[in-house]
């Protein structure tokens, strides 16, 4: 037999048969006992993955949503889940009747910049039926994430209607 066949991690031990890189011997079924260093790299990879998650889900969870100015937003930040602070220019536009709104748009300008605010649907609904349509000239402070897009306004859009606190709450 040629020198690659007879190495002891190419063979079975029990029939002697090559088995390449298989964990277990095709023909008699019995596990390679030469195989355990890979084995055991593979179960601590597989452990290695699983806390990587479970620690990145838990700092994203735990971590407070930073506080930027509207200023410092760049295309880098797109996506992105931030805070941001400031005066509702106009008076917001309600896409839809009442409390059945599809969405709540209003431009929000803080010294240095101005960003269009988004509420979805669920956001918009949760909005209008706990606190009102929020006023014109009104200091608020927005959570949300921000879009990016060629050509068009940059964009946050909120994902819950307590990412808007007004005026009241802040001081």
């Amino acid at each position: 037999m040629p020198a690659a066949f007879t190495q002891p991690s190419t063979t079975c031990a029990a029939c002697n048969r090559f088995i390449g890189i298989n964990l277990e011997c095709p023909y008699c079924g019995i596990e390679s006992t030469h195989r355990a260093i890979l084995r055991g790299l593979q179960i601590s990879a597989f452990t290695l993955s699983i806390a990587g998650l479970v620690i990145l889900f838990t700092l994203s969870v735990v971590s407070p949503t930073p506080k930027i100015s509207i200023s410092k937003i760049s295309p880098l930040m797109n996506h992105g889940r931030v805070t941001l602070a400031g005066t509702i220019i106009d008076t917001p536009w309600l896409n839809g009747p009442g409390t059945a709104a599809q969405s709540i748009t209003f431009d929000l300008a803080y010294p240095g910049g101005q960003l269009q605010i988004i509420a979805p649907k669920g956001p918009a609904r949760m909005m209008l039926s706990q606190d009102g349509l929020p006023a014109a000239q009104q200091f608020v402070e927005v959570t949300g994430k921000l879009y990016f897009s060629a050509g068009r306004t940059t964009r946050l859009y909120l994902d819950s209607s307590p990412a808007l606190i007004r005026e009241s709450a802040i001081q």
